[in-house]
């Protein structure tokens, strides 16, 4: 399926469509565009590393290794997004990265350009934001994230087939309800707190509870993965 003619900007290297609401620390959807020469009119990514889960018939299945995206682009045109950075760099070493809970991406091919969509029900965030308080929160996800990682660590494909089975709106209401009440308990004790960082959390918990995607029922981190 070709979604190039949709792309409004094809000459830029990366574009963001508009967040779901405007304090959202992120967009829902990212495109990359890998040119057979650059523009010279914005960024000009060479190479994209993007997080995926290997495919049921890979060597290794359900599996997260990272995608070596570049222009032209002959091989498999979907994949399944995991959580992690996404990493642009350009011809000058130059690179931006972005953090992302999962989600698909779908590559489309020609000759004059590569282009990638990157698509998710949880904000990918450009790393590091405008924000202090977005880079902490972005932090504080990759800390849990790391520590479920090491208590798999005897077997980590249980891990990691683990995590590719939770549905990303899903993944990231866990995280929200964790990081709320892991500050709970800071500012109970004392602790001074980051008003910003709060009220990213408790914004982007509020917004998915308006749009109707806040389960009713929601797990530990530990219990999913």
């Amino acid at each position: 399926m070709s979604f190039r003619k949709e792309a409004k900007e094809p000459n830029l290297g990366y574009r963001f469509i508009p967040a779901r609401f405007p304090k959202s620390i992120g967009h829902p959807e990212l495109e990359i565009n890998i040119l057979c020469a650059p523009s010279e009119q914005h960024f000009d990514p060479k190479i994209v590393q993007i997080p995926i889960f290997t495919s049921i018939n890979s060597a290794r299945p359900h599996q997260i290794e990272q995608l070596r995206l570049y222009h032209p682009w002959v091989y498999q045109h979907e994949y399944r997004l995991a959580p992690g950075l996404i990493t642009l760099s350009d011809r000058k070493d130059k690179t931006v990265k972005m953090f992302t809970f999962g989600g698909s991406v779908t590559i489309d091919s020609d000759e004059n350009c590569t282009t990638c969509l990157i698509q998710s029900d949880a904000p990918i965030i450009e790393v590091p934001p405008a924000k202090q308080a977005v880079m902490r929160f972005v932090e504080e996800v990759e800390i849990i994230l790391a520590e479920r990682r090491a208590a798999w660590a005897e077997d980590l494909t249980v891990f990691e087939a683990r995590l590719e089975e939770v549905p990303v709106s899903l993944l990231y209401a866990v995280f929200l309800k964790e990081l709320a009440e892991e500050f709970d308990e800071e500012q109970e004790s004392g602790s001074m707190v980051g008003r910003d960082f709060i009220d990213i959390v408790e914004g982007e918990r509020d917004h998915m509870k308006s749009t109707g995607r806040w389960p009713e029922d929601i797990p530990s981190v530990s219990d999913i993965i």
